[in-house]
């Protein structure tokens, strides 16, 4: 392929559309500007996972009949996962050759396709250490733990893996003075874990705003809830005015003496048959 097709089909797929709207979790650039072929890229571990705070180096290779042919992806910092071998080469379906799979485990639209980017293949990677593939490994033994040790062994070496990442992330730019070089280690961890607090910062902001939400619900209701107690009040209310004004009335007859006490109770009760005053006298 011509490098000034493949210039243009890497800026159109790649720089422009990264430069655009990056994606979160990876950067990816050019090795060497007169190289096209070779691209490095910088992946941060996903958060909830055990490569949470990673930051893995590797390289991309491109073939010359790219896009036919899909790119090699090698991880220059170490790494223990079931689908990146003990050389650090991935393996998974986007970067194999297109077609048929003679083994039938993957369908061809799951294999690679010209119209794969950059983006879409740090996309798979990244969903890849939050998902490894046992099925299909490329490494046996972390394949094995990952099934059978998950939380022992497994984890154990990830752990090691993502401090040995944090400390070899930027080590070929780092100053030859070891306290400077201590001083800006001690900054990529503060930053690595600063990123790990907004992570976790953000989940508890979105747990804040769900129990908000049910707090609004239950805010609602209970307004409701007072104003049906309201109105039922305001109904008693009006009935307890009736009978005190009827009390009142009577209260003020019993006064002057004209009706007895058992009228007064038989009028309160609501009997209809009032005595006259003859016969009280």
């Amino acid at each position: 392929m011509h490098i000034r097709h493949l210039k243009s089909l890497l800026n159109s797929f790649s720089y422009t559309e990264l430069n655009k709207n990056p994606v979160e979790g990876f950067s990816a650039g050019l090795i060497d500007d007169n190289d096209l072929y070779r691209w490095e890229v910088l992946i941060i571990g996903p958060p909830d996972t055990l490569y949470e705070g990673g930051v893995f180096k590797a390289h991309l290779t491109f073939p010359k009949d790219y896009p036919l042919r899909p790119p090699k992806m090698k991880f220059i910092t170490e790494i223990w996962h079931p689908n990146v071998d003990k050389n650090g080469d991935v393996c998974i379906s986007i970067l194999h050759e297109p077609g048929e799979d003679k083994y039938g485990y993957e369908k061809p639209e799951e294999r690679w396709l010209p119209i794969h980017t950059v983006e879409t293949i740090m996309i798979s990677v990244i969903s890849m250490l939050a998902d490894p593939n046992g099925d299909s490994p490329a490494n046996v033994d972390a394949a094995k733990e990952w099934r059978e040790d998950r939380n022992g062994e497994f984890k154990r070496k990830v752990a090691r893996c993502v401090r040995k990442s944090q400390e070899t992330a930027f080590e070929d730019k780092l100053p030859s003075d070891a306290k400077q070089r201590c001083a800006c280690f001690n900054l990529v961890v503060t930053l690595c874990a600063s990123a790990e607090e907004v992570a976790k910062l953000e989940k508890h902001l979105m747990l804040l705003r769900q129990e908000y939400v049910k707090l609004q619900k239950k805010l609602a209701d209970t307004e409701r809830r007072c104003n049906l107690l309201a109105a039922q009040a305001n109904q008693d209310n009006a009935s307890d005015t009736f009978i005190s004004r009827l009390l009142a009335i009577v209260a003020e007859l019993y006064q002057q003496e004209q009706y007895s006490f058992q009228q007064c109770f038989d009028l309160e009760n609501g009997l209809e048959n009032t005595p006259t005053q003859s016969e009280h006298l």
